[in-house]
């Protein structure tokens, strides 16, 4: 007679093994803000895009003190979560709210979540390493493991969407939600509802309501003290752009350049902004090095007028260097013939110019982009 662990791995398979029978630590603590869980999960509910029409069915980050089972971040949005959704629910949760009826916040000790692809993400890890958080990845195939915040989603499941009329694992479901369409910011205020009301009811595990635990936890609570500017600084992404003669796009026709640009058209830059894009100035690097603060071009005359007098310094920049190698090359094979005939224009990227005051056989010759080497002359 096999075991029955065994057969349970041979039937129902490795994962239903493991949460049956794998061994798991599970993390148990007195205090507000020693761990948080975080994970993402699909909301079982259609609602509508009123701007596309379209019916989709959104997804949440949670983010759970392990102490009080407060929800200390919850956000929501229309597709599966990338890096910078999740980063800006960690600087949601981390900084003091706005309202009332969410007066929890506070830098933790620890983060603990699963090894999705998110959670190991260079911007995510980056902003735990600066705000001094330490990471505590779970095993793998073991949901239970982070058995808070995945009880938080099933009474979501349970007592949110499953009452919605929109609900996604009903007869005829989608059919339903197209009669009666939700839009997606109705969602998000009644979701919001449901976690005021929460964190006043009386949790199973705790014998009080999360808002009691944390008001009784408050005297041992840590994470209180941070710079709020650290925070925002830490929370960032980076994004990766292809300099353009206009600049860098960032969306909706908007576009961020500097002078400092001039000479990078065609390379590919680093950006580090907000996950929301609320930046004024966006530094930007290049090669590691930090190069400029980018501004928003439109509606920025003085910006204008910059990069559009740094185009010319760097056109003049070029037909000096140009210049400093044709007379090294003339040094090194004189009977090497250079000149071309004479008032063929200089081409310098978006500048051409009749060739005055070049030397001799300069006219027409074109070079790579030497980047920003400086002439020596």
């Amino acid at each position: 007679m096999l075991p029955a662990d065994i057969r349970a791995h041979m039937v129902q398979g490795s994962r239903h093994h493991f949460e049956s029978w794998g061994l798991v630590k599970r993390v148990e603590v007195e205090t507000p803000n020693l761990c948080w869980q975080v994970d993402a999960t699909e909301i079982p509910v259609w609602v509508l895009d009123p701007v596309t029409g379209k019916t989709f069915k959104p997804w949440a980050i949670g983010m759970i003190d392990c102490a009080t089972r407060v929800v200390m971040g919850y956000h929501v949005m229309p597709a599966a979560p990338n890096t910078g959704d999740l980063v800006l629910a960690l600087r949601s949760a981390i900084l003091p709210k706005d309202d009332p009826r969410f007066p929890f916040f506070g830098r933790p000790q620890a983060v603990q979540s699963d090894n999705g692809s998110i959670f190991k993400s260079a911007d995510f890890l980056d902003a735990l390493l600066k705000l001094g958080v330490v990471h505590r990845p779970i095993e793998n195939d073991c949901p239970s493991a982070n058995g808070k915040i995945e009880r938080f989603f099933r009474t979501i499941h349970d007592g949110f969407a499953r009452n919605l009329i929109q609900f996604a694992e009903q007869h005829r479901a989608l059919q339903t939600a197209r009669a009666m369409p939700l839009p997606f910011p109705l969602l998000a205020r009644q979701a919001e509802a449901f976690l005021v009301e929460y964190h006043l009811r009386k949790h199973k595990t705790l014998g009080i309501s999360p808002w009691e635990a944390w008001q009784n936890g408050l005297a041992d609570a840590c994470g209180f003290n941070f710079d709020r500017g650290e925070v925002i600084d830490a929370c960032k992404i980076r994004l990766e752009r292809r300099v353009a003669r206009d600049g860098i796009e960032m969306g909706a026709g908007v576009h961020f350049s500097a002078p400092e640009l001039a000479g990078l058209v065609g390379a590919t830059v680093t950006l580090r902004l907000s996950p929301d894009r609320t930046e004024t100035a966006i530094p930007c690097f290049y090669r590691g090095e930090l190069i400029a603060e980018l501004r928003r071009v439109e509606g920025d005359d003085a910006l204008s007028q910059a990069i559009r007098s740094a185009r010319l310094e760097r056109a003049k920049e070029v037909a000096r260097l140009r210049k400093s190698l044709l007379k090294a090359a003339a040094r090194i094979s004189p009977n090497q013939p250079t000149a071309l005939p004479p008032g063929m224009p200089i081409t310098l990227g978006d500048e051409t110019a009749a060739g005055e005051g070049e030397a001799e056989g300069t006219q027409g010759l074109e070079i790579p982009d030497l980047g920003r080497e400086e002439d020596e002359e």
